[in-house]
């Protein structure tokens, strides 16, 4: 007799049902591991396309980042604003000053001629002196080695 596939000719009654409910219990598990390996596989679709979705995003986050860039140094006051709409930046001037001092991919003379012109304006907004947002830049940390474009003078003027 083989232990491994008895001759159910070989086996009692009781034996022969014991190993019925054997197979047919075998059977739902395989059953269940296969279940378990589809779901598995759509997990890890899932998770495939939330990955994609995900590069996706930040492909198209740098897109508009690397647009904001360019619109900076051909006109910084058009830059910010266009970087200000897309949410890549907050009008907050702390953030600005952050986004100016690590000038990645500004053109210093960009900088410096925003930084010019944001301050040139203060006097023209109607604000309090010691309340306005070029103030506060003034506070910021201030990129290294920026170009002013002809502003200097101005600048020195105002302060």
């Amino acid at each position: 007799m083989d232990l491994c596939h008895p001759d159910p000719t070989e086996l009692s009654s009781g034996e022969a049902e014991e190993l019925q409910r054997i197979k047919w219990h075998r059977k739902q598990l395989l059953e269940d591991i296969q279940k378990l390996k589809d779901e598995i596989a759509d997990v890890f679709a899932q998770i495939d396309c939330f990955e994609t979705a995900e590069e996706s995003r930040m492909a198209q986050k740098e897109k508009e980042l690397c647009i904001g860039r360019k619109k900076f140094n051909m006109d910084p006051v058009k830059g910010i604003q266009y970087l200000t709409e897309h949410k890549l930046l907050s009008p907050d001037v702390q953030d600005i000053a952050q986004f100016l001092y690590k000038g990645e991919g500004l053109n210093k003379t960009a900088i410096g001629t925003y930084l010019g012109e944001s301050i040139c304006c203060v006097p023209d907004s109607g604000l309090s002196p010691g309340f306005t947002p070029a103030n506060e830049a003034d506070r910021a940390p201030a990129p290294r080695e920026v170009r002013s474009s002809g502003k200097d003078p101005k600048i020195r003027k105002i302060c």
